[in-house]
């Protein structure tokens, strides 16, 4: 039976416009297009990089580019060039057109909408049941730290060893095991500007001033590589944030928080690193006798 798709709209959706089907679009554009009002925040702008665009859509950064001069001809996105402090140019700000106006009327439909008194629902006479823990539940925790486990392992038989050496060999299981890990890359998206800008902006307006400048978000998203940093860089802030304080943060605060901030090692980094380990392995048994080698599967 084939997985359903998971519709929960907690997790988020993004609301067009039925005029938009009425647009000459390529497929390609029109995705492109979903993925931009995607990242785009409450003023239609975002400033994702081609390369970016292109691991999301699976295309190429010649191919988007393509899409984003569709998409500027048919009236819908446009560009513009952003410099840093330094004189230097930084990525290109997309802006889609009608994304403010459009989620403005869909706030006032929300707001008509609540005025109109909910129906009260009868409460059920039995308590909600909480589903059972199954097996495949259980494999999936244990999974969730085996990368730490495993990396750790690597680590300390590997010691001081000179590449490609060791200090001490790997059992059989934990050469199957690590092969079993990497069946399977882990699925972890990179940080974009709109990640960063919708974190900044919620800080902004938990502290009321003024929403940061698309110089902090550059800086921010030049220094960040995963969404545990920046959980750690919005937590460090609010922190050391003053009351009195009535300006945003500058780059020089952020950077300077960054630079005290732990290592963050994602899934994607931790499978890399088990990934050269195995590599690593195999090379140092070529380079050992014969002898050795069969001796140690004697033993």
């Amino acid at each position: 039976m084939s997985e359903i798709l998971d519709c929960d709209p907690n997790k988020g959706f993004v609301a067009f416009p039925v005029a938009l089907f009425d647009l000459d679009l390529t497929p390609g554009a029109f995705r492109t297009l979903a993925e931009l009002c995607r990242m785009a925040n409450a003023s239609g702008q975002c400033w994702p990089s081609l390369a970016q665009l292109g691991r999301r859509l699976g295309r190429s950064r010649a191919a988007v580019s393509g899409y984003i001069a569709e998409l500027r001809t048919a009236g819908v996105l446009t560009t513009e060039e952003q410099k840093m402090a330094n004189g230097y140019n930084y990525r290109l700000r997309y802006t889609v057109t009608f994304w403010k106006e459009w989620r403005a009327d869909l706030s006032k439909d929300k707001a008509r909408a609540t005025t109109v008194p909910a129906k009260k629902h009868e409460r059920r006479v039995q308590p909600d049941e909480r589903p059972l823990e199954t097996k495949n539940h259980i494999y999936k925790k244990q999974q969730l730290g085996s990368f730490d486990d495993l990396v750790s392992q690597w680590k300390s038989l590997a010691g001081q060893a000179p590449y490609p050496g060791f200090a001490a060999w790997p059992s059989d299981e934990l050469v199957a095991r690590t092969g079993t890990a990497l069946t399977k890359e882990p699925d972890q998206p990179p940080i974009i500007s709109a990640d960063i800008a919708k974190a900044l902006s919620m800080f902004a307006a938990h502290h009321q001033i003024e929403q940061p400048s698309t110089e902090v978000i550059a800086a921010v998203e030049q220094h960040l590589t995963s969404m545990e940093m920046l959980d750690a860089l919005m937590k460090a802030l609010n922190e050391q944030w003053q009351t009195y304080w009535r300006k945003p943060p500058n780059v020089y605060q952020i950077l300077r928080i960054i630079k005290d901030l732990p290592r963050y090692d994602g899934e994607s980094t931790k499978y890399k690193l088990l990934k050269s380990y195995l590599r690593r392995w195999k090379l140092y048994q070529r380079s050992l006798p014969s002898l050795a080698i069969s001796s140690k599967v004697a033993a």
